[in-house]
């Protein structure tokens, strides 16, 4: 934990070093504001802020007995099997998580990520259109990756009904001045 923390100091961004982007409504220069490194061997998450340079430390095995069904115990519960390779346990939390937080588009894009690698496409892109009509907050990378799904399985119909819901939820981005998550999801898997 320590080495890799050594390792990610080199990709800080110091406060003040950059400036945001001329005639956006970014107000604030970027800055590294937290790095946390996460321990899945020992079902631990490390981090530390920019205001405590501190590692700071939470056991998932304690939490996980102590509130076995708050989300983020799943969600840990499920990362941590898909670490271990266990797609089919992974599936099992992120479809708990679903059910317990379906607005939640971290345990809906697991899902659909688990059943991909279950080797149930079909039944991704269903779960992630689903997702669609439930998640408020967090539905363009469920938008990438349905589209990009129906582009690798050949349904270039149905992506392109993807894409263009992607590209109007990009343009809204861009209205509103979060011109920083507008171009994640236009370099994700390059899609537009």
């Amino acid at each position: 934990v320590g080495s890799t923390f050594h390792l990610l100091n080199n990709f800080d961004i110091p406060r003040g070093s950059n400036q945001p982007p001329p005639n956006t409504a970014e107000a604030e220069s970027d800055y590294t504001s937290w790095t946390s490194v996460s321990d899945l061997a020992n079902l631990q998450i490390h981090w530390k802020t920019f205001g405590d340079p501190r590692s700071k430390m939470v056991d998932l095995k304690q939490a996980i007995a102590t509130e076995p069904n708050h989300p983020d115990v799943i969600l840990a519960a499920a990362i941590a099997a898909e670490a271990d390779g266990d797609f089919r346990q992974a599936e099992a939390h992120f479809r708990r998580m679903t059910e317990s937080q379906p607005s939640d588009y971290r345990g809906q894009l697991g899902l659909g990520e688990n059943l991909i690698r279950l080797g149930r496409q079909q039944e991704a892109i269903e779960s992630w259109q689903h997702a669609l009509r439930e998640v408020n907050k967090g539905r363009l990378p469920i938008l990438v990756r349905l589209a990009d799904t129906q582009i690798a399985f050949q349904d270039l119909a149905a992506a392109q009904t993807s894409i263009a819901s992607l590209s109007d939820a990009i343009s809204r981005l861009a209205a509103k001045g979060q011109e920083y998550q507008r171009e994640w999801a236009v370099a994700s898997h390059g899609l537009l």
